[in-house]
């Protein structure tokens, strides 16, 4: 059961990488997900958004955040990277109305930036 809710929070987290489409979630629900231990489901998601973003994340030109990206450096855990995006969401209550995985992205870039 797991295995299926990550791969399909993976498929949509994927799925609002892409700019100018319409995210599938805001920071807000995001937020509440990444926070609620309780739902599987929802917790789920909130990884499989962590997961993916982390995966594509990069500096190049064009990137999903374009060329100020992040530079997630190897053995950053995934765990790590949720910490990071919970923490950036907490710290920026007035952004939780735009889309998560932008959020997410930023939080990205604020902790990892590009040399």
């Amino acid at each position: 059961m797991k295995t299926v809710v990550v791969v399909v929070s993976f498929a949509l987290a994927l799925g609002s990488a892409c700019p100018g489409q319409a995210g599938y979630y805001t920071g807000n629900e995001m937020l509440k997900m990444c926070l609620d231990r309780k739902d599987d489901l929802e917790f789920g998601t909130c990884t499989g958004f962590v997961a993916a973003l982390g995966g594509i994340i990069g500096c190049e030109e064009g990137g999903y955040v374009g060329s100020s990206g992040a530079s997630v450096p190897s053995g950053v855990t995934l765990g790590q990277l949720k910490k990071v995006a919970i923490k950036w969401m907490e710290a920026h209550p007035e952004q939780l109305h735009h889309d998560a995985a932008d959020l997410m992205g930023k939080a990205f870039q604020d902790a990892f930036p590009c040399s």
